[in-house]
């Protein structure tokens, strides 16, 4: 995903982070995890000195099973809730779109799942982004050919490549700073790069 590329290419010392994003995971059970647990220690640990924020971004994998589709509306409410009780900001992200083309243009299939994000952050005052509107019309303006660039491998239009990880954690560092001024402080600009995701031109 984009984590890494976020937390190491746009983040300003001394804000730092954590990526305890699992591949494969949906969030229900996500949030029954040891790692889960781990997040709620790291918010324990650092709140009393710092900002702490949580940003969540699922929706790929719980649409694949009916169980966690269904309960994806209630977890999102429930990782809210706990977040906030734990003494952080939680960050809902819509989910990064992949990279299927048919017709010239990207087959937009984490709709429902984009829906219930914002549905779920809006409905708790919750900061969000729409990353995967965002993304998508990034990938479109881009096209089949640049898009696929960004692949782990060569066929596998979810997952990122290194420098896939690096652009779409700016895209996501500047969906952020233009919503959320004061995460501003925070980050290191690239303009270059930031240019290219707005113009809508391949990095």
């Amino acid at each position: 995903g984009w984590g890494d590329g976020f937390l190491n290419y746009t983040l300003k010392s001394p804000a730092n982070g954590f990526n305890y994003g699992v591949s494969g995971a949906s969030l229900t059970p996500y949030l029954d995890s040891t790692i889960y647990q781990t997040i709620l220690t790291q918010i324990e640990s650092h709140k009393a000195a710092r900002k702490v924020f949580v940003t969540c971004q699922f929706g790929h994998n719980d649409q694949k099973t009916p169980e966690y589709k269904a309960a994806f509306n209630g977890s999102l409410y429930r990782f809210v809730d706990e977040i906030r009780a734990a003494g952080a900001i939680p960050i809902i992200i819509t989910p990064l779109t992949r990279r299927t083309f048919s017709g010239g243009h990207v087959i937009e299939n984490l709709a429902n799942e984009t829906a219930i994000a914002i549905s779920v952050a809006t409905a708790t005052r919750t900061r969000f982004i729409d990353l995967n509107k965002a993304s998508t019309d990034y990938v479109n303006a881009i096209g089949s050919a640049a898009a696929d660039t960004y692949n782990y491998i060569a066929k596998d239009r979810t997952h990122l490549s290194p420098w896939g990880t690096i652009v779409f954690g700016r895209l996501v560092s500047d969906l952020l700073i233009a919503k959320y001024p004061d995460i501003a402080k925070f980050t290191k600009s690239n303009a270059t790069l930031s240019a290219l995701l707005a113009n809508g031109l391949p990095a």
